[in-house]
C-alpha cells in the first residue's frame, strides 16, 4: 500500500473514471437498484455515494471494487484532495502555537461531522461585522475537538489564534491565557508594540492588540480568536467583575470570539459584551439529532479502522443475529448524543471488556458507563478499601497530575502500595511529567474526574475537612511550585 494511502479512512472515484465504473456495473446489473440488493457488504448511500463521485468509507468503497472485479482499486481513487479525502492523523498548520499542536492532532484524529456547527459558525461571520459566538455542550459531546477541527479548515479570508484551557496543566488561569495570546497576535502580525510590564494583569494590552491587528484586516479578512472550555478557568485569577480572561466587553470591527462552554446559569456567564452574540446550544433537540447522525458516521468509521475494526465486527458476529447497521443504531441509541461515550466504548468493546455482554446489556450513557467503570476499580461496597477510597478522592479533588510519591505522604502509605493501586486503574489515568521529570497521574478525562469526586465524596467515611487540609498541605509544594507540562 502507498504512504499516500496508508492512513485514507474514505476515498472516492476519480471523475474520469466515473463512466468506467458505471458501464461495469450496467454490464453486471441492469439497474442500480439490483446492485444494491446483490451488495450486502455496501449500504445504499455508500453506493450512490461511490458512483456519485463522493467520498465512501474505505471498507464499503473496496467491497463495491470488489463487487464490480477491480482489482486494481488504486487505479480509480481520486488523491487529488487529501484534507477532504479524511487523512488521519490531521497535522495542525505549523503557525498555531506551539503548546496546543499535540491537543488538536489528537482531537481531530478521526474527526466526522459536526458540518452544521461549522455551518452556523460561518454564517454568523457572514452576517455580523464582530461579535462572539459560542458554542454550549455537556462533557463529552466534542466542544473541543469542534475548534479544533474549525481551525483547522480551509481559512481563506480567516487569521486565527487560540487557547484551550487545560486545568490538569495549570493552562486555565487569565495571566496565562493573556500572555499566550498576545503572543500570538504580536508574532502573527509582526506588531512592532512594547509589552508594558504589567500586562497580563488586565485585559487592557489585550484590547489594544486588538484594535491594531483590526486596522491592519483587509477587507475581506477576519480575526478569529478560538477559546475552548470557559468553564475551566480558574476564576481567582482574575478580578471579581470582569469577563472570564478578561474577554473585552467591545470589539473592533472584523474580530470574532469563537469559545465553548459547559451549560451555565446567567450568575456564571461572566461574559458582558457590547457585540452580536449567538449560542448553539449542541442539547437542542435538531442538534442532538444532528449530533446522533454523525456519531453513526464515527461508529462506521472504527467498523472500517485498521486497528478496531476487525474486533468490533467479531464481536458484532458473536451476537444473536446482530448486523452492523442494528450495532449502529444500538450504540448511537446508548451514546445519548455523547462522542466520549463512542470514544471510549467502543476500543471498550474491541479490547474484549465487554466479551461476555450482549448488546442490550451494555451501559447506556455517560453516567452508566462511568458507573461500569467503578465497578472495574473495585469500589463495590464488598471490596473497597479506605485506601482506594482516599486516592480516588485525592486524584479527583485536585484534577491535575500528583506524583506517587505525594499521594503516598497524603495518605501515609508506602509508595509501592500506591503504585499497586494506581497499576490497577492504568486504563483511566493518564501520565505527565513535572519539571523535576517525575511521572504523575490524573484520571483520563475531566467528566469522569467529576464523576468520581461525586461518588467518592458521597460514599467516603472519612473526615474530610481533616483530609483535605492533608492534602494542602502538599499542594503548593508539589503541584504549583514544581508545575507541569504533558
Amino acid at each position: 500500500m502507498t504512504k499516500q494511502t496508508r492512513h485514507r479512512t474514505k476515498y472516492r472515484v476519480r471523475k474520469d473514471k466515473l463512466d468506467y465504473v458505471m458501464r461495469l456495473r450496467e454490464r453486471l446489473y441492469h439497474t442500480k437498484e439490483a446492485f444494491i440488493r446483490d451488495s450486502p457488504d455496501a449500504r445504499k448511500d455508500a453506493i450512490s455515494q461511490f458512483f456519485n463521485g463522493e467520498l465512501v468509507e474505505a471498507k464499503k468503497f473496496l467491497a463495491i471494487c470488489e463487487k464490480l472485479g477491480i482489482t486494481d482499486w488504486e487505479s480509480i481513487v481520486d488523491f487529488g484532495d487529501e484534507q477532504e479525502a479524511d487523512l488521519e492523523p490531521t497535522q495542525p498548520p505549523s503557525e498555531l502555537p506551539l503548546e496546543f499542536q499535540a491537543l488538536i492532532s489528537e482531537k481531530t484524529r478521526r474527526f466526522v461531522g459536526r458540518k452544521f456547527v461549522f455551518t452556523a459558525i460561518d454564517d454568523f461571520l457572514a452576517s455580523q461585522d464582530r461579535g462572539y459566538f459560542t458554542v454550549v455542550g455537556e462533557p463529552g459531546q466534542g466542544k473541543s475537538a469542534i475548534l479544533a477541527k474549525y481551525s483547522l479548515l480551509p481559512n481563506e479570508g480567516k487569521e486565527f489564534v487560540l487557547h484551550f484551557n487545560i486545568r490538569e496543566e495549570g493552562k486555565n488561569r487569565a495571566d496565562y491565557f493573556l500572555q499566550s495570546i498576545c503572543s500570538q497576535l504580536i508574532k502573527r502580525f509582526a506588531l512592532n508594540v512594547e509589552t508594558p510590564a504589567r500586562a497580563f494583569e488586565n485585559g487592557t494590552f489585550f484590547s489594544q492588540l486588538l484594535e491594531q491587528v483590526s486596522q491592519q484586516l483587509t477587507p475581506n479578512t477576519k480575526l478569529l480568536v478560538l477559546v475552548d472550555a470557559l468553564d475551566e478557568v480558574e476564576e481567582s485569577s482574575q478580578g471579581r467583575n470582569a469577563n472570564l480572561l478578561y474577554l473585552p466587553k467591545y470589539l473592533p470591527s472584523k474580530v470574532y470570539f469563537i469559545v465553548s462552554r459547559r451549560p451555565f446559569t446567567s450568575d456564571q456567564k461572566r461574559l458582558l459584551a457590547e457585540a452580536p452574540q449567538e449560542i448553539l446550544d449542541l442539547r437542542t433537540q435538531r442538534n442532538f439529532e444532528l449530533g446522533i447522525e454523525d456519531i453513526k458516521e464515527y461508529i462506521r468509521l472504527l467498523l472500517g479502522d485498521s486497528e478496531y475494526g476487525d474486533k468490533l465486527n467479531y464481536w458484532i458476529s458473536q451476537q444473536d443475529s446482530l448486523s452492523e447497521e442494528e450495532f449502529i443504531e444500538k450504540i448511537s441509541g446508548k451514546s445519548e448524543n455523547n462522542f466520549i461515550y463512542v470514544r471510549y466504548i467502543l476500543p471498550d468493546i474491541a479490547n474484549g471488556h465487554y466479551e461476555s455482554l450482549h448488546i442490550e446489556e451494555l451501559p447506556k450513557g455517560l453516567e452508566e458507563y462511568y458507573t461500569y467503570h467503578w465497578l472495574r476499580m473495585g469500589m463495590v461496597a464488598a471490596s473497597r478499601s479506605e485506601l482506594k477510597l482516599k486516592v480516588i478522592y485525592i486524584l479527583a479533588l485536585l484534577k491535575v497530575p500528583i506524583s506517587v510519591n505525594t499521594i503516598a505522604k497524603i495518605v501515609s502509605c508506602n509508595q509501592a502500595t500506591i503504585q499497586e493501586v494506581l497499576q490497577e486503574w492504568e486504563q483511566f489515568l493518564k501520565w505527565a511529567k513535572n519539571k523535576e521529570l517525575v511521572n504523575c497521574c490524573s484520571i483520563y478525562h475531566l467528566s469522569f474526574t467529576d464523576f468520581l469526586y461525586g461518588k467518592a465524596k458521597d460514599l467516603s467515611k472519612l473526615n474530610l475537612e481533616d483530609f483535605d487540609d492533608a492534602i494542602a498541605d502538599y499542594l503548593d509544594l508539589e503541584l504549583y511550585g514544581n508545575g507541569y507540562h504533558s
